[in-house]
């Protein structure tokens, strides 16, 4: 095994999503980890499934990233949040209070 350098980046092992904060006003910042480059996509349903926010799929590396989700057009109320790739697939719940 040979040692790492430290100038090569660590990239992530697990598959992660987190929204904080948790609940929120108005805006939250969801949080995701990707062990490997993939097609990503990332969707807010409400409580009775309907589709009420999402982003466009697209190829994202592997590594840390984050996306500011705006709810200034949503109710106060429960919602969920799912992020998807080829080959994994997470779903959080978001409380949205105002």
């Amino acid at each position: 095994m040979s040692p790492v350098s430290p100038m090569e980046p660590l990239l992530p092992v697990r598959f992660n999503l987190t929204a904080y904060p948790n609940p929120f006003n108005a805006q939250a910042t969801l949080s995701f980890t990707l062990p490997q480059t993939g097609r990503t996509s990332l969707t807010i349903f409400d409580v009775l499934g309907r589709v009420v926010q999402s982003y466009p799929a697209e190829v994202l590396q592997a590594g840390q990233h984050q996306i500011r989700l705006d709810a200034g057009n949503l109710a106060t109320g429960s919602y969920w949040v799912k992020l998807a790739t080829e080959n994994h697939t997470a779903v959080n719940r978001l409380t949205l209070v105002r």
